[in-house]
């Protein structure tokens, strides 16, 4: 699959923009990436390192379809069962996934949460720099709308979708599908959304990488 990703990622295109994205061109991302975490989640895989560096473009265009991947930190999710590694890149990281606590697949959903947040504005809601600092900092956060007030030119629903995402409590956070209805997303059409073709291509590519 890689060998058709000649776009780049989404952080190198930020870096080299180096400006926020438009919430018609956020809203077009984190669609298709919630498409493929539902698709995963649909078929009991949780990706557990979803980030900017792991979403590429597959051209150079302006409406370019990009790709979620490297799912080497992918694993099955089992019925009533929980996830205790600490894995993937702590800027990232659930609440419960720094605190080594149990964790389920909706940690993809506050990976996506802090993707969203970073393309609208070209910065982590965090400032620590260290595993330590962030754990402890993260532990502190409650995201709010007055929070997100420093947002310019971002729809109420845009900043509520972006807070249900990180929502700290995972057992009150939603699940992909639940988001896929979320209002500022579900009315979105998009023809780059996941077809028939590219679910299988996705559910093979992740059960050819090694599933703890």
């Amino acid at each position: 699959m890689i060998r058709f990703l000649k776009g780049g990622t989404l952080l190198d295109k930020l870096n080299r923009t180096k400006a926020a994205l438009t919430e018609e061109e956020s809203k077009s991302i984190i669609k298709q990436i919630l498409s493929a975490i539902a698709h995963c989640h649909s078929h009991k895989y949780a990706h557990r390192d979803i980030k900017l560096d792991n979403i590429m473009f597959v051209n150079q265009n302006q409406d370019s379809q990009i790709k979620l991947i490297d799912f080497g930190f992918a694993t099955k999710i089992k019925q009533c069962h929980f996830f205790q590694e600490i894995m993937g890149s702590p800027i990232y990281m659930s609440p419960q996934m720094l605190s080594n606590h149990n964790f389920n697949e909706k940690c993809d959903i506050w990976s996506l949460g802090i993707i969203l947040y970073y393309i609208l504005t070209c910065r982590f809601p965090y400032k620590s720099t260290t595993f330590t600092e962030l754990k402890e900092e993260v532990s502190n956060s409650f995201f709010s709308l007055n929070s997100l007030s420093f947002i310019k030119n971002v729809s109420q629903e845009c900043k509520k979708c972006v807070l249900r995402m990180l929502t700290y409590d995972e057992k009150l956070r939603p699940s992909a599908f639940e988001l896929l209805n979320d209002p500022w997303l579900k009315d979105f059409q998009n023809s780059h959304l996941l077809n028939d073709s590219e679910k299988y291509t996705l559910y093979t590519n992740i059960t050819h990488f090694k599933v703890f």
